[in-house]
């Protein structure tokens, strides 16, 4: 029984020291660059991302201060800019996009203390891309039905 004991301890112990350590050795800076070159690469340029961090969480992330930015006149302005944008899994979701299935993720966007919740039902073909099957806000509102504001469709 002490064995038991013990194992469970040390089993405690690592996963303490393992968050601790991940979370003051996460490269925030390092991530959000990664998210802005990769906007700047998907749409050649006429959309980038400012994010001043990225930080972890327990099954997904959460961005400060990101702004959306456009191209016009060969200079990037805001679009639109949010405070905190978190996306985020559960366990079993995350387990069935990782093995070759269908899964929802969390989107959350937030603006001067105002909240828009987002899921998003997700499917992963047979080449391994990822497609959107719907758009749901909180109260069940498919926002995949809607019209595109602003040449910006829904689609993920």
């Amino acid at each position: 029984m002490n064995r038991l004991k013990l194992a469970g301890l040390l089993s405690v112990w690592g996963s303490v020291v393992f968050g601790v350590v991940f979370m003051l050795t996460f490269p925030s800076e390092e991530v959000g660059d990664f998210a802005s070159e990769q906007v700047s690469q998907a749409t050649q340029g006429a959309w980038g991302l400012s994010v001043d961090g990225v930080s972890p969480a327990i099954i997904g992330a959460s961005a400060s201060s990101v702004t959306v930015l456009q191209r016009s006149d060969d200079a990037m302005a805001p679009f639109v800019s949010f405070d905190k944008v978190s996306a985020a899994t559960g366990v079993f979701d995350a387990l069935g996009m990782l093995l070759g299935g269908d899964g929802e993720v969390g989107l959350s966007l937030v603006a001067e203390e105002e909240e828009l919740a987002l899921g998003i039902r997700v499917t992963q073909d047979d080449d391994g891309a990822m497609h959107t099957r719907g758009v749901y806000s909180d109260g069940g509102l498919p926002l995949v039905s809607l019209p595109p504001i602003g040449g910006v469709s829904v689609q993920g």
